[in-house]
Parts: C-alpha cells; structure tokens; sequence
C-alpha cells in the first residue's frame, strides 16, 4: 500500500489528461473509440451525439452528453441517482464513519470537513462508481440549493473497488470537491472524488475551481461559498464531470427509517428512483 501511494500518479493524471486534449485525425476516430467502446461496453445509441467523426479529442469523448431520451429522470422520486456507475456501498452514517467498500470505512468528519447543520433527521450515504466504460457526467439528485464548496487537493490513487478494498481511507487521501446545500429534510452534500486519469474535476457553475494543479499541500483544503443565496439546482440539472471514470459520493439528511430501493453491487442510470418509497 505504501508503495502503491508513493507512485507519480498526479502527474501521470496530468499526462494523461494532456493526451486527451490532442486532437485525433478523423479517419482514426471510428476505430479508436470504437476499440474503447467494445472494451469499456460502451452504447454510443445513448450518446447525444452518435457519430464518433464529431469527437475531435478523447476529453470530448469521454464526456458526451447523454441522450435525455436515454435517461429519463424519474418524475415523481424526489430524489434519483445522480449518475450512472455502480453501487459500493450504501446505508446511515450515524456513526460518523462511513464504508468506502464492505469492511473499510472512513471518517465522515475528515472526508467532508465540520458539517454545518447539527438539526438531524437520519444521516444517509451512497458511494456510486463510475467505470470508464459509464458516463463521466453527473447531475443534481435532488431539487436543492448548493451553498458552499469545498476542494480538497489530495492523491489520485485508483478507486477501483478492488483498490479501494485494501487502501485504508482511500477517498480522504484522494482529491476530491464537496458541494454542500440544502434541500426540504436539511443537509444534502454531493462529492466528486478524483482517481488515477481523472486529475480534472469540472463544476460547470465554478470557473475558479481549478484540481490536478502540481503543488499542494497535505491537509489543506479550499473553500469557496456560492453568494448569499447559494446556486439553485433542480433533479436532473447538469452539475459537472469527470475525465474518466470516478466515484460520487452523496451523504445527506432525510426522515428516519426511508428504504433503498437498490443493493449495493447492483449497476444505476442516472435518473433512477434512489430510495423505495419517497
């Protein structure tokens, strides 16, 4: 594990994300991405756009917007999945700690920073991970207020489960960006954490966040409060995204006793109904 920590994974990330920016002659574009969608599973009939000539960069092709008609957003659930991926881990965060995969946990505290709102109803988390072969966008769950950030610069160590399964506080380690707000039962937050290849991580409504930068310091983080009224977001409305795949992380209030409608293991869309009953 040590040594797993000590390698140039930011700057491989930032090689790597300057790869993605070159652009790609358009005869070779048919093959590359579509070697990358048979090995990644892929459905391009999904896609916004559907013709692989159209990305010009890998970056544009790992974040193609999604067809809406693909991805319905559930009408009467008031709160859905935020993105596509998979289910790691889900359940109360009363305890203050919270599982990263089955048996290994993390302290909430120091993966978010001092929560701000101590009126509590139940505290619920989800970890969903987005493999590369899943959109690399995510939307607001819930209709909510977004009233702080809060950048964590950190490692960009792999957050592939089996990784995760072995590295002890792996999300804490990594760079990661906390949006916290509010919705109708209290505090909601919304966590995008980076991982090997994905040094950047965009919030479309923050132009000052700038992640993956060469120089940080341990422990600090970056905190930047969205005006006196925080920013607004409806289910669905388009947050930000990954230059490949990640990990989201949601941790929020709502009424005690509420039922996941999914296991952990099981694969999400965006848009689907998050708990049994709302």
């Amino acid at each position: 594990v040590v040594l797993y920590k000590l390698l140039p994974l930011r700057v491989f990330s930032r090689a790597f994300g300057r790869f993605n920016q070159i652009e790609i002659p358009s005869m070779l574009r048919p093959p590359v991405y579509g070697l990358y969608c048979k090995l990644f599973h892929v459905n391009m009939d999904e896609a916004l756009v559907k013709n692989l000539k159209s990305y010009k960069t890998m970056n544009q092709f790992f974040t193609r917007p999604v067809d809406p008609a693909a991805r319905p957003i559930h009408e009467n659930a008031k709160i859905v999945f935020p993105s596509d991926g998979k289910i790691l881990t889900q359940g109360t965060a009363e305890t203050g700690m919270v599982e990263q995969v089955k048996d290994m946990t993390y302290s909430l505290m120091k993966f978010l920073g001092p929560l701000t709102d101590p009126e509590k109803n139940q505290l619920y988390q989800c970890v969903i991970y987005l493999a590369p072969g899943n959109l690399h966008g995510f939307s607001s769950p819930v209709d909510w207020t977004i009233k702080h950030r809060r950048h964590f610069p950190g490692d960009l160590l792999s957050v592939n489960p089996k990784i995760a399964s072995f590295v002890k506080e792996l999300f804490i380690a990594n760079e990661r960006v906390v949006l916290s707000g509010t919705w109708e039962h209290g505090y909601f937050s919304m966590t995008a954490v980076g991982a090997t290849d994905v040094g950047n991580i965009k919030i479309y409504d923050d132009i000052i966040l700038k992640t993956n930068r060469a120089y940080w310091k341990a422990g600090t983080y970056y905190d930047m409060k969205y005006g006196e009224n925080g920013l607004p977001y409806y289910k669905g409305d388009r947050v930000g995204e990954f230059n490949m795949g990640s990990t989201i992380v949601l941790v929020f209030e709502a009424p005690k006793g509420m039922k996941f409608k999914l296991n952990p293991g099981d694969k999400v869309m965006l848009g689907q109904q998050f708990f049994a009953k709302d």
